[in-house]
């Protein structure tokens, strides 16, 4: 009603406006606060807060009532703060909604899609938001949002149970944020202006496999884009090296400038969920915040292209976990152990602990990892499974480049290299001791390889997996869709409870 009302203003006299905007007057009277119209009011916050103000402020102009306008965009201003527990933007850049979700690629989307589209109203308004305000909006660009993009990619362990919807892959989410990074940079200072211009420029010029045009839904946003890209003037900042604990929302993000590559870890704890299931979505992500690590390389479609749709859910990369059958939706839990975390040296060296109980409490773990510059350390120890039920880490579950989507490069399937000598693989386990294994691509850039602190046995497996969306998400569509994937997994036992191993991505095989 307010975009029709907007857009047809001259077409209806005062009077059908008041008219028409009643239902809003009604149902939404108050815009710091959500779910009136169903008598259990409370108060609204991050991406509900800025929804609810985009609807009174676009009513109160065409009202054309001051009070109402300036109560509306006081509200939405109270969004720029920073929490140190429960939901919203935390001091360390971690988002928190749904009481104890990490949402940011998801709520925290939401919500920077709907501020951004408020601010350059409010800023041209007498209700200008302060710099000291605005300076909470740019830490959670900076520090929020950014370290979780890596080449137009918005990493996975963010974004909950959006990750089960076909059309929002990482790519798709990234461009909700940077659409709105770019809308804040019209109504920010020549300064940041030029910052943000600079990077979101070279995020999306980085990326050779999605279109940013494609998840463009306005003429004024493709206008925005489309200068960016052609505009000399604006010029391109590249990032440098850098490691983001999110240790209140339990995760890591690092980037390593150097070798081209970025890594995440997904943890919970006592206080953040393992995952959410809700509106009978994210069916089977159970295992997402159990140590899941998230490399990021030259193959920029690894987490679309149908990922979650045909990965075992069961295998998901850095898992310790036993192969107990699963419910839908089942085991949603925070964890009763408090000791998950992260520390950082010089913005390039970090430790990462996780006392790991799982969903039933039928395994145990100490799980940790060492980023290290260029490589990352993987170390477990202590794992108890109390089950009959084969216990395993997953040391890789690599979904294999489909033809060529990418306009730079072909498909890339990978070979297995063990102990220097390439070894076949099939849809059955292989067996093998192993010290040195390199998932080896046509494009370096895709190598991955992992070498073992002594001889270790490991299955190895390459298979075609067929899935749907609607297995993981009701609302979609249950169209059959494959992928290959190769993966590397370590069996466990009394005897053998244990693991450690070293991962060095992009290495030529003579380099690894």
């Amino acid at each position: 009603i307010n975009n029709i009302l907007t857009i047809m203003n001259d077409y209806f006299s005062k009077e059908e406006i008041h008219q028409y905007l009643a239902p809003v007057s009604k149902l939404v009277p108050d815009p710091s606060k959500i779910m009136v119209s169903q008598n259990r009011g409370k108060t609204a916050v991050g991406g509900n807060l800025s929804d609810l103000g985009k609807v009174k402020i676009i009513e109160g102009i065409l009202l054309e009532d001051s009070a109402k306008l300036e109560v509306a965009m006081n509200a939405v201003s109270d969004v720029l703060a920073l929490v140190t527990e429960g939901e919203g933007f935390h001091h360390d850049g971690s988002y928190v909604d749904h009481t104890n979700i990490a949402y940011t690629g998801a709520y925290g989307n939401v919500l920077i899609d709907g501020f951004s589209q408020l601010l350059p109203v409010i800023q041209a308004s007498p209700y200008k938001i302060s710099e000291e305000k605005l300076s909470v909006l740019y830490k959670w660009i900076h520090e929020g949002f950014l370290p979780l993009i890596y080449r137009g990619g918005l990493m996975d362990m963010t974004r909950g149970r959006s990750l089960s919807r076909k059309v929002q892959n990482d790519h798709f989410a990234a461009v909700e944020v940077l659409r709105g990074i770019l809308r804040i940079a019209q109504a920010s200072s020549p300064s940041e202006k030029a910052k943000l211009e600079g990077l979101v420029k070279n995020i999306v010029k980085s990326d050779d496999f999605y279109d940013t045009f494609k998840s463009l839904k306005s003429f004024y946003d493709v206008h925005l884009f489309e200068d960016l890209i052609a505009n000399p003037a604006i010029n391109e900042i590249e990032r440098d090296t850098y490691l983001k604990l999110y240790n209140d929302m339990d995760k890591v993000a690092y980037f390593n400038k150097e070798r081209g590559f970025a890594f995440g870890i997904s943890m919970y704890s006592n206080k953040i969920q393992n995952y959410e299931f809700m509106n009978k979505e994210n069916a089977k992500g159970w295992y997402t915040s159990d140590g899941v690590s998230y490399l990021y390389n030259d193959d920029l479609s690894h987490f679309s292209d149908d990922y979650w749709a045909t990965v075992d859910p069961y295998k998901l990369t850095g898992i310790t976990e036993n192969s107990e059958m699963r419910e839908k939706g089942s085991g949603m839990t925070t964890m009763k152990n408090s000791f998950v975390g992260s520390t950082s040296l010089e913005n390039q060296f970090a430790t990462v602990a996780m006392d790991f109980t799982n969903w039933n409490n039928t395994l145990n773990a100490k799980k940790s990892w060492f980023i290290l510059g260029d490589r990352i350390v993987f170390l477990g120890s202590d794992i108890k499974n109390s089950t009959d039920n084969e216990a395993y880490t997953v040391v890789d579950n690599r979904k294999v480049q489909r033809e060529s989507r990418n306009r730079s490069a072909s498909k890339n399937d990978y070979s297995v290299v063990a102990d220097g000598r390439e070894v076949p693989v099939s849809d059955a386990d292989s067996k093998m001791q192993v010290k040195d294994l390199l998932l080896k691509s046509q494009n370096t850039q895709m190598n991955i390889g992992y070498k073992f602190l002594e001889p270790t046995t490991v299955n190895v497996k390459k298979e075609n997996r067929k899935g749907t969306w609607k297995d993981i998400n009701e609302g979609q569509s249950d169209e059959e869709v494959e992928n290959s994937f190769i993966s590397i997994v370590q069996p466990h036992d009394a005897t053998n409870n244990k693991y450690a191993y070293v991962l060095y991505p992009n290495r030529s095989e003579k380099e690894f």
